[in-house]
């Protein structure tokens, strides 16, 4: 686990820039996060969201796999998988009423998600870059 001390020293450290910025982004959405993964891709996205943040927490998946996961996690919310009839995303998709208060939540979540990797995918390459 990286501790404060660890985490101020962005500017020097690309990879714990990240995993700071990624571990402060699932503190504060983590709950929406499940919740949405569990009503869009059952338990087996739910158990996904809550080991990525177990993982994020205690500083034992590199920065690049914890955003590989959040981009699968934006896939799921963009119901990009969906159109596979066979998946147990479409199964849940189907099974969501189109009034579902949940849905609501659902695409604030995605947003937050999609504009934080956005911003991080926008960060000048010499942030990224810097060792």
């Amino acid at each position: 686990m990286l501790d404060n001390s660890t985490s101020m020293h962005t500017s020097t450290n690309p990879d714990c820039d990240t995993l700071f910025r990624i571990r402060v982004f699932l503190a504060t959405q983590a709950p929406g996060l499940e919740a949405a993964a569990q009503l869009l891709g059952g338990q087996r996205w739910s158990g996904r969201v809550r080991q990525l943040c177990a993982d994020v927490s205690d500083g034992s998946l590199p920065s690049r796999a914890c955003l590989r996961e959040l981009k699968a996690l934006l896939g799921l919310l963009r119901l990009e998988s969906v159109h596979d009839l066979t998946s147990e995303e479409a199964a849940c998709f189907a099974m969501i009423e189109p009034t579902d208060p949940r849905i609501f939540e659902i695409c604030l979540i995605t947003d937050r998600l999609a504009q934080f990797l956005d911003e991080y995918q926008a960060r000048p390459p010499a942030d990224a870059s810097q060792t």
